[in-house]
């Protein structure tokens, strides 16, 4: 969080994913954990744990979060833009000198992306869950 508390949202990797399954069946893209942090379904495949920061939720008001083709992207909800993690929060006013790959860079953000490769601490930018799969990931809905 913003004031340095850490705040549990699953208990689980396995209870997050089902969350994601649960909003999916319900045709639902977000979802409020508590008054502090909204769960964001990006496709059904990836989910972003993100805390309701002035910044994050100027982020949501402005674009769409999807999976296309292995990224995670940015749809703009008023023009024909589809943009990056980075570019699409430095749009939206946040200043980073880096541009995020997977939970690392997201920390600045307040964010956490989880999805079947979730590693809480990640050794590197390549580990854990990524906003750039190397291959696309699927799931069986059925």
């Amino acid at each position: 969080m913003s004031d340095g508390t850490v705040q549990t949202v699953s208990d689980s990797l396995e209870t997050g994913l089902k969350l994601l399954t649960y909003m999916r069946g319900l045709n639902q893209w977000s979802c409020l954990a508590n008054d502090d942090v909204v769960i964001v379904s990006i496709n059904g495949v990836k989910g972003l744990a993100m805390e309701q920061t002035l910044l994050n939720q100027r982020l949501l008001h402005s674009f769409l979060p999807v999976y296309i083709g292995g990224a995670v992207r940015w749809v703009a909800r008023t023009t024909s833009l589809v943009l990056s993690t980075g570019d699409a929060l430095s749009s939206v006013g946040a200043c980073s000198a880096t541009t995020p790959e997977n939970n690392i860079g997201l920390r600045e953000a307040n964010m956490t992306l989880f999805d079947w490769n979730y590693q809480a601490s990640p050794p590197d930018s390549t580990s854990g869950s990524l906003l750039s799969d190397p291959s696309p990931l699927h799931y069986d809905f059925t």
